[in-house]
C-alpha cells in the first residue's frame, strides 16, 4: 500500500482494534492485537504520566518499536489514535502529549500522526525545532520526539501544523566548542555530519576550526542566543537523463563535447 493511501485511512475508526486497559497511578497500558499479513500481532501502548499535565506515549508492535516493515500500518495507527482519544477523554487534566519514533525512517509517519491526531482532538503540534529547544520536553528514549499541546495553535505555530510530504528532516544546532565568537548555526539536515559539513563549507570562520571542536546537536548550546537560522542543507538533485535522440544530445555527439 502506498504511503498516501495509508495516510488517507489512518483515522478511519473501522480499522481500530479493541484494547484492554490496565491502569496504575503513573502508567496506563493498553494492549491488544492487530491483523498483519493474516496473523494477529500484539500491540502494546504505554501512557507514562501524567506528570504536571504531560503524558509520554510509546507503542510497540510485535515487541518492537517500529512498524514491523511488513504492513498493518493502517490498523496500527487507527488503533493508536483511538487509544489516544480515549485516554484524553478520561484524563482531562492532560495538556501535553509527547511520543517518539525510534528510527528516522519512521519519523515522517510520526510527524504526520502528531499533526493529524492533534487536529482530531482540537489540539496543535509544537513545532519540532521549538520542542527540541525546550528542556521540559527532553528525556525521551527515542531518537525523534514529537509533542502536541491542548488548544488551537497560536499564530507563530500555524505554519507547522501541516504534515510534511517529503522525508522528515530533523533540526541541528552547529557550533564551534573552542570558539564562542562564531555564531550557532541552526539548520535542517538528514544527518548531523551533513549539517557539520555544510556549515564548515559555507559559514565564514568555521573552516579554520579543528574538525573535532565542531558539534551538531539537537538542542541549542546552553547559554547561547546568537543563533542564525540557515534553513535546510540542500539535497543533491539527480541528473536528468537526456534522450540520446534529442537535438541537444545529437549536437553534442557531433561536436564531441561532454
Amino acid at each position: 500500500m502506498k504511503v498516501i493511501e495509508i495516510l488517507s485511512e489512518l483515522f478511519d475508526p473501522t480499522h481500530a482494534e479493541p484494547l484492554e486497559w490496565d491502569k496504575s497511578l503513573t502508567v496506563t497500558y493498553a494492549s491488544g492485537e492487530v491483523p498483519i499479513n493474516g496473523h494477529r500481532i500484539p500491540i502494546d501502548i504505554t501512557f507514562a504520566g501524567p506528570a504536571r499535565g504531560r503524558v509520554d506515549i510509546e507503542f510497540m508492535v510485535g515487541g518492537k518499536f517500529d512498524l514491523t516493515g511488513k504492513g498493518g500500518a493502517v490498523q496500527v495507527f487507527a488503533t493508536v489514535v483511538n487509544a489516544v482519544k480515549q485516554y484524553i477523554e478520561e484524563n482531562p487534566k492532560v495538556t501535553l502529549i509527547t511520543f517518539t519514533a525510534h528510527e528516522q525512517s519512521r519519523a515522517k509517519m510520526y510527524d504526520t500522526l502528531a499533526k493529524r491526531v492533534s487536529k482530531q482532538i482540537g489540539w496543535h503540534v509544537i513545532p519540532y525545532d521549538e520542542m527540541i529547544a525546550d528542556p521540559r520536553l527532553h528525556g525521551s528514549s527515542g531518537e525523534f520526539t514529537f509533542a502536541i499541546q491542548r488548544g488551537e495553535a497560536p499564530a507563530h505555530r500555524q505554519a507547522a501544523q501541516k504534515p510534511q510530504h517529503g522525508e522528515f528532516v530533523p533540526v541541528f544546532y552547529v557550533y564551534a566548542y573552542e570558539n564562542p565568537k562564531l555564531p550557532v548555526i541552526k539548520i535542517k539536515a538528514k544527518k548531523s555530519m551533513d549539517a557539520e559539513n555544510w556549515v564548515v563549507r559555507n559559514i565564514p570562520g568555521y573552516k579554520d576550526e579543528h574538525p573535532m571542536s565542531i558539534f551538531a546537536i539537537k538542542t541549542p548550546p546552553s547559554g547561547r542566543t546568537d543563533i542564525v537560522d540557515k534553513g535546510q542543507v540542500p539535497t543533491k538533485s539527480k541528473p536528468i537523463t537526456q534522450d540520446p535522440n534529442s537535438l541537444g544530445a545529437r549536437l553534442r555527439a557531433k561536436l564531441d563535447t561532454p
